[in-house]
């Protein structure tokens, strides 16, 4: 008889194709610094994983290293440094560890440099949040990010909330204190808070363990909600049955209306004007032309009573760059009126 001994070899592929979530880590003191995050629900092949981060006419490739204890479902590259303001694209793509069939993802989020003496505005790439910084509420000079979803891939059960009438919202760096509120504003569907009395609705703040509904005003119009802000982090509006409501004393209200002088000045290409509200009221502010021309509106809506930063970035109503010269700006709120004359020297 003969004796024979066979050895088959057999080779396990997988043809699911992962879904990638992409988040980031914004360290709070060097705010330029930047860790971005890939994760999956899935196994990640490291070999196959690989992405590009693009700012203006920069493209950084992205390396990626798996996160120690996440068996292979969340990756790192912490070696990002942000260096201008603008819209940041994030690009990956991967594949499961033992899978070829490639998965592709996208993400933008907004990034604005704000000079704590002059403050500033940031707004999410989907145009639905808004945040306006007043002067000095900065610890100082920082890298702020609007980003529309929860940017911390690692926790989950940010997204365990039941009642949504927008979006998760990040603002980062996530835990940043500011040194006095700043207002931020969520535009309203109509359509998903047809069914909910306004009055129930507010805007929450995730704590670290649970979402925390903020003392928010709705506009009369009911197009947007608006709160005040003492730490950045996520946001999202919802009823205030789901959620725990604290009663935070509004802080420094202005015991009268004022307009400042805008800063710098005079200025290229951009300034910030801020300006204080003593009561909820509706505020228009308008550039003009030293002909007494309208150039642009930079404000035109209901704000609550605070003190408020608008940048005006040197474009007309129509986005067209102006010239060089003087320039006037004009506050209406209620029956206070200001003017005040600044400098674009190029």
């Amino acid at each position: 008889g003969w004796n024979m001994m066979i050895r088959a070899t057999f080779a396990y592929t997988d043809t699911t194709r992962p879904n990638l979530v992409v988040g980031f880590f914004q360290n709070p003191i060097f705010s330029e610094r930047l860790d971005v995050f890939v994760a999956s629900q899935s196994k990640l092949n490291k070999n196959n994983l690989s992405g590009t981060l693009t700012q203006g006419s920069n493209v950084v490739n992205l390396v990626f290293q798996p996160v120690p204890n996440s068996n292979d479902k969340v990756f790192v590259d912490n070696n990002i440094t942000l260096s201008s303001s603008g819209t940041i694209e994030i690009r990956v793509r991967g594949t499961a560890k033992y899978g070829f069939i490639y998965s592709d993802t996208a993400y933008t989020f907004n990034v604005q440099f704000l000079q704590s003496v002059s403050g500033g505005y940031i707004a999410s790439t989907d145009g639905k949040m808004e945040v306006e910084f007043p002067r000095n509420s900065l610890k100082g000079d920082a890298y702020i990010i609007a980003f529309t979803g929860n940017s911390d891939v690692t926790n989950t059960e940010i997204e365990n909330i039941n009642s949504r009438f927008s979006q998760i919202y990040t603002v980062s760096p996530v835990g940043y204190e500011l040194t006095s509120p700043a207002i931020l504003k969520i535009y309203l569907d109509p359509v998903k808070i047809s069914s909910i009395p306004i009055d129930e609705l507010t805007i929450a703040y995730w704590d670290g363990t649970k979402w925390v509904g903020l003392n928010s005003i709705v506009s009369s119009n009911g197009e947007f909600i608006t709160t005040e802000i003492s730490r950045l982090g996520h946001f999202i509006v919802t009823r205030k049955s789901e959620v725990t409501m604290v009663e935070l004393p509004r802080v420094e209200i202005p015991q009268k209306f004022e307009l400042y002088q805008n800063y710098p000045n005079p200025f290229n290409p951009a300034t910030s004007i801020s300006f204080d509200l003593a009561e909820d009221v509706f505020v228009t502010l308008k550039i003009y032309n030293i002909l007494g021309q309208e150039i642009r509106t930079l404000v035109s809506d209901f704000k609550p009573a605070g003190r408020y930063t608008i940048v005006w970035d040197g474009k007309d109503n129509k986005g067209n760059v102006v010239g060089s010269g003087i320039y006037l700006y004009k506050i209406t709120a209620g029956k206070f009126t200001k003017t005040m004359k600044m400098v674009l020297a190029k």
